[in-house]
C-alpha cells in the first residue's frame, strides 16, 4: 500500500505541504505513544499463549493488520521520503519506477521476514520463561517508541 501511495505522489504531497506533513507526523506520534502506553499497560504480547483469547475472524484480522500497517510511521518515512529519492521528480514514468523499486524491496525483504518469523519462537520462548526478562522487554520496548515518537516530535523538513 505504501509503495502505491508514493508511486501516486504521497511524497511530491508531503514535500510540498506542511499541513499534510504535520498530519501524518502527528498520526505517527499517536501510533507510537498508543505502542508504548499499551506495553506498559497490558503487558507484552510475548505472554500470549497459543489459543488464548477470543476467536476473531480473519476479516477482522486482517483490517486491523492493514490499518496498523497504513499507520505505521516508520514505512511512510521509508517509501514516502526515502524510496523516491532514487528517482527523478521529473520523470515522466516516475510512477511505474517507484513501483519497480517497492516490489524490488518487497523481493529483498521476503527472506529477511521469513527468518525473523522462524527464529522468533525460540526468540520469545527463552523471553517468556523469565517474567522479569518479559516485563523488562516491555518497559525497553516503550522507551524505544516514547523516544521514537519524540524524535518525531522535533522532526522538520526544512
Amino acid at each position: 500500500m505504501h509503495i502505491c501511495i508514493a508511486a501516486l505522489g504521497l511524497s511530491a504531497l508531503l514535500a510540498a505541504s506542511a499541513t499534510a506533513f504535520t498530519a501524518v507526523k502527528i498520526a505517527g506520534i499517536a501510533f507510537l505513544l498508543y505502542l508504548a502506553v499499551d506495553a506498559l499497560r497490558r503487558g507484552s504480547a510475548l505472554t500470549l499463549r497459543p489459543g488464548n483469547g477470543p476467536k476473531r475472524p480473519i476479516a477482522r484480522v486482517y483490517l486491523l493488520a492493514f490499518s496498523v500497517n497504513l499507520i505505521n510511521p516508520k514505512a511512510v518515512l521509508f517509501f514516502g521520503t526515502f524510496l523516491p529519492q532514487f528517482v527523478a521528480s521529473s520523470d515522466p514514468n516516475a510512477g511505474t519506477k517507484l513501483l519497480l523499486l517497492g516490489l524490488f524491496f518487497i523481493v529483498l525483504a521476503l527472506p529477511m521476514c521469513a527468518m525473523l518469523i522462524l527464529t522468533a519462537e525460540g526468540f520469545t520462548g527463552a523471553i517468556r520463561r523469565s517474567p522479569r526478562l518479559t516485563r523488562a522487554t516491555d518497559w525497553l520496548f516503550a522507551g524505544l517508541m516514547g523516544a521514537f515518537a519524540v524524535r518525531l516530535l522535533f522532526w522538520r523538513t526544512d
